[in-house]
């Protein structure tokens, strides 16, 4: 019996949440992985989770995927749409300057307009990734993704500071 990695482009991820039910993701390139926006009572076929649109795509955690958090329960093609979808912002502590991060090492510079609706380039622990499903599907705020939220340097200016290099 051949064994299935974990990290294969295309496989699909379960998730029990601690409130009840089921997500599910879909790894799209280590360490990358798309998440889709429908909370299950009970496993659906493949075909409907791959049907369901994708609510946001972060990097996580080798361990996630495996025995002790998230199964692999089946695997699918990643659409095109969910790989060309692979901008993440970093924010460069000393500096305080943005950039894109495009996957293949490629780096830009951006401003904070640029980068305002886009993820920060950090890999989530599980734990943390179920917070913020659980908060999705509740429609509230999370503190994790507040929390990486990219910082706009000229509020920093107009609250009678000086701009800050704050961690993104």
């Amino acid at each position: 019996m051949t064994r299935r990695k974990h990290w294969d482009s295309g496989n699909i991820v379960e998730i029990a949440l601690p409130s009840g039910g089921l997500t599910y993701a879909m790894v799209v390139e280590s360490p990358r992985v798309a998440f889709f926006d429908r909370k299950f009572d009970s496993r659906p076929a493949i075909e409907e989770i791959v049907a369901t649109p994708i609510a946001f795509q972060i990097w996580v955690m080798k361990y996630a995927i495996g025995k002790q958090y998230w199964s692999v329960i089946g695997d699918a093609d990643v659409p095109s749409s969910v790989v060309k979808d692979n901008r993440f912002f970093k924010r460069d502590l000393i500096s305080g300057k943005f950039s894109i991060y495009e996957g293949g090492g490629r780096e830009t510079d951006a401003t904070y307009a640029e980068v305002a609706d886009l993820e920060c380039a950090a890999v989530w622990d599980p734990d943390h990734v179920v917070s913020r499903l659980e908060d999705h599907y509740s429609g509230i705020e999370n503190i994790w993704v507040k929390s990486l939220a990219p910082k706009n340097p000229q509020a920093d200016v107009s609250e009678g500071g000086k701009a800050s290099p704050a961690t993104p």
